[in-house]
């Protein structure tokens, strides 16, 4: 028998307990053991204890113990035995398991192990909305907005929105504010309200939300009832700090034409280099535009390194960037 974490005496000694229990068909204790096997694991045996772990699972499982079923079909679909899978995350859903329910939806919205179906996608997200809280609203609504089949979606999803706002998770809820203030901006579900969206993002964006700081920020830019764009540089900023390369490209635009702000040629520079280097097309763009009229005055590439090429060859995989490429080459080289 092999060791676990064996500087822990109560480890190995609670894990003897579980063993134990688990021989003589206790399912939580098999289940619970299984954990801990998957828990203290040494590198060297990982895979033998990723074996005896879904053992376990399998015998708690097959008892009806509706965690290991969920656990062990999680297991079974990291293995891409996706149909044993499906089966398992069903006995556990129908338990009343909240992470199987999920799973389940998640199946059944992809298609993973059993034929795709908007209604018990829906079905499902719904039960474990209810015990999950914010994230899972989350997915619920934005899952509703792509269904063809299901009626009202669009009022569902704003409801599943607005619930994740009110609910105490920090992650679900700025994510709900967003995408609550994305469905009153473009009037999905409700009467378009610019205010009320600026207000949600608002909220999302105060929490650190970079997608939420970027899109108050375009608001803000480019808003018909509210316009302000030195507090719009500031969201910019803060998402562009948080690696949004739509913020960083926007950033760095403002910076160069002095919007809201103070024209700073350098540190726009520096903007486009972040968002082109992360594959950013405008930005890669900009950022050769910007190199070859330093290059036709002094007749160097900034740094001697050829940034903006460099960055357009790293991130070749879009037509567009191939494009731009391939217009910088001509109109510097004449390739």
């Amino acid at each position: 028998m092999r060791e676990h974490d064996a500087g822990d005496p109560n480890e190995e000694r609670s894990i003897e307990w579980y063993r134990n229990a688990a021989e003589h068909g206790d399912s939580e204790a098999q289940f619970r053991l299984a954990e801990r096997l998957c828990a203290t694991a040494n590198i060297e045996d990982e895979e033998e204890d990723k074996e005896e772990a879904i053992r376990w699972y399998r015998k708690a499982a097959e008892q009806g113990h509706a965690e290991a079923q969920t656990s062990l079909g999680s297991r079974l679909l990291f293995e891409q035995n996706e149909r044993e899978a499906a089966q398992w995350f069903k006995k556990a859903a129908k338990q009343g398991e909240a992470i199987g329910q999920l799973h389940l939806a998640e199946c059944y919205e992809k298609g993973t192990g059993v034929e795709d179906d908007e209604k018990k996608a829906v079905y499902w997200y719904r039960k474990a909305a209810e015990q999950l809280g914010a994230h899972v609203q989350v997915q619920l609504g934005r899952y509703l907005l792509s269904c063809v089949l299901i009626e009202s979606n669009k009022e569902e999803a704003v409801q599943c929105f607005r619930n994740a706002t009110e609910q105490g998770d920090s992650y679900g809820s700025s994510d709900g504010q967003r995408c609550l203030a994305q469905c009153y901006e473009q009037g999905i579900g409700v009467e378009a309200d610019e205010q009320t969206a600026i207000y949600w993002y608002r909220k999302a964006a105060e929490q650190g939300d970079a997608d939420a700081q970027f899109l108050l920020a375009r608001c803000l830019c480019t808003g018909a009832s509210v316009e302000d764009e030195r507090e719009a540089v500031c969201w910019y900023r803060k998402a562009a700090e948080q690696d949004n390369t739509d913020a960083q490209f926007r950033l760095a635009e403002c910076l160069l034409e002095g919007v809201g702000v103070d024209k700073n040629a350098k540190e726009s520079y520096y903007w486009y280099k972040k968002a082109a280097r992360r594959g950013h097309d405008q930005a890669g763009y900009k950022l050769a535009v910007l190199d070859s009229d330093v290059y036709r005055l002094s007749g160097k590439w900034p740094n001697e390194d050829l940034d903006a090429l460099d960055i357009l060859e790293e991130k070749p995989q879009s037509p567009n960037t191939q494009g731009f490429l391939a217009t910088i080459r001509i109109w510097l080289f004449g390739e």
